[in-house]
């Protein structure tokens, strides 16, 4: 995972980062009860004023 994300955060590429923040997401639920609830969560690289 480290190196997924590190190549990406050290581009700057925000939406990039995210992509791999909700996957990694939707992957920890996947099998679940709560799956068909689920909706990505913002996260920090999202926000454009950060």
């Amino acid at each position: 995972m480290v190196r997924r994300v590190s190549a990406p955060l050290l581009a700057g590429d925000r939406a990039a980062l995210a992509t791999l923040l909700h996957g990694r997401e939707a992957d920890s639920i996947r099998g679940t009860e709560i799956q068909p609830y689920r909706g990505p969560t913002p996260v920090p690289p999202e926000d454009a004023s950060a």
